[in-house]
């Protein structure tokens, strides 16, 4: 993928404004209850869900430039899970307890990492037609300009964002799959630390992001009933669907 330079693309940061406003808009309530069949999920759940969403993918600018490094790190384990595995002999915790959950684990980090790639590779279509608006005059901010850039997005790319994301909350929702892989990255993460030699601080930055990303989506997740997490995922998949086809 080209890389985009953050720091100096005015453009870029406008967009990046842009993306977070339309995920709030989204997501609004108000066109929540558009969902008779969503209408019980609780507001705090969606604010907390959306605030997910802006962390994870789309925060400021400047968090974005160290979540970018964060993930290259990730995505170097996640394709090369034998770095891992090396670990798991001295863990200390019983192969019985975290045998089964070991692809869970790293499948998990798959899920983030595709949905975070996914969007990032709109990226390049999405700044062009910004640029051009820009230039004419109008105001990306706006949600039917915006909803004109997100229709550059191939159908395919979009399909694949939306089930990669939906993926990441189903793993999130089961509360002892994602119990037991925390075991598992914090303990891999003070393995790490314990062999500077063989791990640097950027590794140990990607496996800590991983870990943040199911630590704060089990905190979202939670407070929820199990048929309040049906919802909130039924409520992800639907309302991305219906968005992106309004936008064609």
């Amino acid at each position: 993928m080209q890389n985009i330079d953050l720091k100096s693309d005015p453009d870029f940061s406008k967009l990046i404004s842009a993306y977070r406003k339309n995920i709030r808009d989204k997501y609004a309530m108000e066109r929540i209850k558009l969902y008779p069949q969503f209408s019980n999920i609780r507001e705090d759940a969606i604010e907390r869900m959306v605030n997910y969403f802006l962390e994870l993918l789309y925060p400021e600018i400047n968090e974005r430039i160290e979540l970018d490094n964060a993930f290259a790190s990730l995505k170097s384990f996640v394709h090369n899970p034998s770095k891992v595995f090396g670990l798991l002999g001295s863990l200390g915790l019983s192969l019985w307890k975290i045998g089964k959950y070991l692809p869970k684990a790293f499948q998990s980090g798959i899920s983030a990492l595709s949905s975070y790639l996914t969007a990032h590779e709109f990226e390049h279509r999405l700044l062009a037609g910004a640029k051009l608006q820009i230039q004419q005059g109008k105001d990306i901010l706006l949600e039917d300009n915006f909803k004109k850039l997100l229709a550059l997005i191939p159908i395919s790319e979009a399909e694949k964002f939306r089930k990669d994301t939906v993926s990441l909350f189903r793993t999130l929702s089961n509360d002892e799959l994602v119990d037991r892989i925390i075991l598992i990255m914090d303990s891999i993460i003070q393995k790490m630390r314990d062999k500077p030699k063989l791990y640097s601080s950027q590794d140990i930055k990607g496996i800590e992001l991983g870990l943040s990303i199911l630590k704060k989506g089990k905190h979202i997740l939670e407070s929820l009933s199990d048929s309040e997490k049906v919802l909130v995922i039924d409520a992800i998949n639907l309302i991305e669907k219906d968005y992106f086809e309004s936008c064609l």
